[in-house]
């Protein structure tokens, strides 16, 4: 699961909410099921760098403008920042809104996406059962 989050260094709201998602980042490191992605909309790549490596993170990051972040599954342009965007490994969309709000139920989000996933790969070994039965 992705999450992307749109943020810059000369936005107040981003760099208020900055220190808790790095924190929550750690976490979704060591656990691995879930990876925090920086769109930086800062006006360079180095601005984009600096920023989040004044938090003294490690989280990957792209400037907003690079060639590749259309690239991204599922990623679109958000109206307005902070913003995140949470997408499933397939690349849909599950939802997307203000960091804060999101980030810190990631991982209710991952069990929940798991549990469907589990859900619908027992439905279709039973539906392979029956259908061997018959």
């Amino acid at each position: 699961m992705y999450y992307y989050l749109q943020s810059a260094s000369w936005c107040g709201p981003c760099k208020q909410a900055m220190p808790d998602i790095v924190e929550t980042y750690k976490e979704m490191r060591e656990d691995g099921r879930a990876e925090i992605i920086l769109v930086g909309h800062d006006q360079t790549p180095e601005g984009v760098k600096a920023y989040i490596s004044g938090y003294k993170s490690k989280m990957p990051a792209v400037q907003v403008q690079a060639k590749n972040v259309d690239k991204l599954p599922g990623f679109s342009l958000a109206s307005g920042i902070p913003n995140v965007i949470v997408v499933s490994a397939d690349g849909n969309v599950i939802t997307q809104g203000y960091p804060t709000s999101i980030i810190p139920q990631w991982k209710a989000e991952v069990e929940r996406i798991e549990a469907a996933a589990a859900d619908s790969d027992n439905k279709e070994a039973e539906e392979e059962s029956t259908a061997a039965e018959e």
